[in-house]
């Protein structure tokens, strides 16, 4: 609640200060259901607009390229999204938005994105999140989602922050094998975005992101683009969706089980990769490789 409670003491003595008091006091003690995987306040009009993602498309550019359907009559669908990148431009621009054509590609599939916990304790950008279909990332909240409907979807980018700091021009490298809760998740509930910005690398600041990424449970990549600047390079970035891995539903699935699971995507995922590296990563310095 630290963000909350230094923002609601810097503003406390202005005209606005009592309106955000009430704000902060409604959303920390009833409106916490939303973030948690129930409400339902994505607006398709607004997502769609706001911070121009058809612009952000035409600029890198991006593409969605289906490889598989996704019926919504054999969901839900726990999907894994890499890389992470340093902000995630694929994710948000070609799974959480239209502009790219998820929705006429995948009819009736109702998605969201799971993220952390402190977007959602922000006062106005958790609204922003809400609007766009972000939730949760815990355990909890990801299992209620799915359980709502089998056109259900949750993205997750199991690489998570640590993945961030892997983020070099020209690799593709993936934090997966100690990833084990996502696979546990699935069991019971049944290209480019590298090349966008040169991360700086030294040992002692990776030292320091790593000690914050254990202690607050995120990090912070630094990173220069165009221009020195935090402006992105202008490279093209392609969101490919592959065949989805049939999971039959067990409520206590032992490691045994999770394991097998998780060899078998990192397979398909491999896989995936071969399929497309030469037509979407022509100028990659490295191929696919998991490094955690």
């Amino acid at each position: 609640m630290g963000p909350i409670v230094v923002l609601t003491l810097s503003l406390s003595t202005s005209l606005f200060g009592p309106v955000l008091l009430v704000y902060v006091a409604w959303y920390a003690l009833f409106d916490r259901d939303p973030w948690k995987g129930g409400g339902n306040r994505v607006n398709d009009v607004l997502k769609n607009r706001l911070y121009l993602p058809e612009h952000i498309r035409d600029y890198f550019p991006q593409e969605l390229h289906k490889e598989a359907d996704l019926d919504p009559e054999n969901g839900p669908y726990l999907m894994g999204l890499h890389p992470h990148g340093i902000i995630c431009y694929s994710h948000f621009v070609n799974v959480l938005t239209d502009v790219t054509g998820f929705k006429s590609l995948f009819p009736s599939i109702d998605r969201r994105i799971a993220t952390l916990n402190i977007i959602f304790l922000f006062p106005f950008i958790r609204e922003l999140a809400l609007i766009h279909g972000l939730i949760s990332v815990e355990k909890s909240s990801i299992k209620y989602w799915l359980s709502r409907g089998r056109n259900k979807a949750v993205g997750v980018v199991i690489g998570g922050a640590a993945e961030s700091l892997e983020c070099f021009e020209g690799t593709n490298r993936i934090v997966l094998k100690k990833r084990k809760g996502f696979f546990k998740v699935a069991l019971e509930t049944g290209f480019g975005e590298t090349s966008l910005w040169n991360q700086m690398s030294h040992p002692v600041l990776y030292k320091l992101q790593k000690a914050l990424l254990r202690l607050c449970g995120f990090t912070i990549p630094l990173a220069y683009g165009r221009w020195y600047t935090l402006i992105p390079r202008r490279q093209r970035v392609v969101t490919v969706v592959g065949k989805p891995i049939p999971v039959t539903k067990t409520e206590n699935p032992t490691s045994t089980q999770i394991d097998e699971l998780q060899a078998q995507y990192i397979q398909a995922l491999q896989n995936l990769y071969d399929r497309y590296k030469d037509e979407y990563d022509k100028d990659r310095k490295e191929d696919l490789k998991i490094v955690g």
